[in-house]
């Protein structure tokens, strides 16, 4: 009997099956690209020197400029549109930045907000403060995992952007906007492509940075914020190693995201300077975070568990407190041998959520009945580029199983890669990668991605894409999201270059 017209057949069942978990990886990579940016994020407004008065009144300007050194506090009086817009940003950042800020109490906000640039729709301003707002509430939705608001928010921004430097090419603000939505939507894997074609959005990741890095070198007023949006997107989107000197002030904000980024260039001892070279001494929890990790990484044990205990008390949400949490039960058992403190630490972490990627590696590290501190001081000692620290430790190391024995191979390899030893590195690496893999460890996932690096960075493009390829392939690991994302962003600039 046939089936009744109005069912799907079995083709279209498998179509749409294949449709939805196209879109599902398409909106899971959206997302950690998405928020990636904005726990950075230091604002998109764009105005040149002579016309920002145009933009902003006397008042409006002065409190953009605080907001972007990291001043959340209430906006004062100004205009309407000024108002609606400098409060959404607030709300924006104290999402990112607070993490208390409940969806809904955005939501008011962000309509209020949209209501009033409507109202002169035919205004640049307006239109580029709606294509803002859009932008922000976009990323605002991804973070609570809100994907159709999100995607719907993108799409919107992008068409206001992109109508507008048709109408006006000159008007700065939306090369900031535009720039950035360019760069997130052509760092998307190719194979999703067609899905953003479908909605309209087409991203290019070279414009992308040209736009970015026009307003940065400008004499604008956005050029800090610029500079830095530029700066983040390379690192958080790209997975490009990015310098962390600037000439900008040191303010609450600038600390943070400076700091936030040497970390990620393992310079451990960068981020002590950077935060110990603040133009005034208040800061955001997160900077005493990224202060303990560097001590942590330095084996300087007291100092860094000081300002793990600065950041648990002080910050109000809940990302990163279980990895804080996990150094001071580590220092308290195997440091201090503080056992009664490290067994009340461990009470408070097992009531903790894993928010972070970090939090989910103490979490499995919690787990682990095999646990080997002097291999955890070895690995952080690498992470924080303290070389001579981890070749001393990587001498001290003790071995108790098969585990520990690949852990180490691959632990070799990295701190050969950081030292420049590059053949020594390669080889490792690749001796890590015919091991076994236990408990779905990310060594060998990891060691096919940074061979892919290594390849390309000596244009050896063929061997870089067959390792990045390798890289994607492994299953099931705590970093996937992360290394599958530095290696479609290898492949897409390979593809980049062969295309030039």
């Amino acid at each position: 009997m046939q089936r009744k017209k109005f069912k799907k057949s079995q083709k279209e069942h498998q179509d749409e099956k294949r449709l939805n978990l196209s879109l599902s990886e398409l909106n899971t990579y959206l997302k950690k690209a998405a928020v990636l940016v904005c726990l950075f994020l230091i604002g998109h407004i764009g105005f040149s020197q002579t016309s920002s008065s145009s933009i902003f009144s006397t008042k409006g300007l002065s409190a953009y400029q605080n907001l972007i050194s990291g001043d959340l506090s209430p906006i004062p009086s100004v205009s309407s549109s000024e108002l609606n817009y400098l409060n959404l940003y607030r709300h924006t950042l104290s999402v990112f930045l607070i993490d208390t800020l409940e969806l809904d109490q955005y939501e008011t906000v962000f309509d209020q907000s949209i209501d009033s640039f409507k109202k002169s729709s035919g205004n640049l301003k307006h239109q580029y403060f709606e294509a803002d707002a859009r932008l922000q509430a976009s990323l605002v939705y991804y973070k609570f995992g809100n994907q159709l608001d999100a995607a719907w928010q993108l799409r919107q921004s992008y068409r206001i952007s992109s109508s507008l430097l048709k109408v006006s090419p000159d008007f700065l603000p939306a090369y900031k906007t535009y720039g950035l939505l360019n760069l997130l939507l052509g760092s998307v894997p190719e194979k999703y492509q067609w899905l953003l074609s479908l909605a309209g959005l087409n991203g290019n990741i070279k414009e992308g940075k040209d736009f970015l890095t026009k307003v940065s070198l400008s004499e604008a007023a956005v050029a800090k914020e610029s500079f830095f949006l530029s700066l983040i997107s390379q690192a958080y989107i790209l997975g490009e190693t990015t310098k962390t000197n600037n000439a900008f002030q040191r303010d609450k904000l600038n600390t943070l995201i400076t700091m936030a980024l040497a970390s990620k260039n393992k310079e451990g001892n960068e981020v002590i300077k950077v935060f110990h070279s603040g133009s005034n001494n208040t800061y955001f929890p997160q900077s005493y975070y990224l202060l303990a990790e560097a001590y942590f990484q330095k084996a300087e044990y007291a100092e860094a568990e000081k300002n793990y205990e600065i950041f648990i008390a002080n910050f109000l949400g809940e990302a990163n407190k279980k990895d804080a949490l996990f150094k001071l039960y580590l220092i308290s058992k195997f440091h201090r041998h503080n056992t009664p403190k490290a067994n009340k630490l461990l009470n408070e972490l097992n009531n903790l959520n894993a928010i972070t990627t970090a939090d989910q590696n103490a979490e499995a590290l919690l787990e682990n009945e095999n646990f080997n501190f002097s291999m955890f001081k070895l690995r952080m000692a690498i992470d924080g580029g303290y070389n001579k620290l981890a070749i001393k430790l990587l001498g001290e190391l003790k071995l108790y199983n098969k585990s520990d024995s690949i852990e180490a191979l691959y632990r070799n390899a990295r701190l050969q890669h950081q030292l420049g030893n590059m053949t020594e590195a390669k080889k490792l690496y690749s001796k890590t990668m015919i091991q076994p893999r236990i408990n779905n460890s990310y060594f060998a996932p990891n060691s096919a991605l940074q061979l892919g690096l290594i390849y390309e960075e000596n244009n050896q493009l063929d061997s870089a894409v067959y390792y990045y390829k390798k890289a994607l392939g492994y299953k099931h690991h705590i970093y996937k999201n992360s290394i599958d994302a530095k290696a479609e962003a290898g492949l897409n600039r390979i593809e980049s270059t062969l295309n030039d």
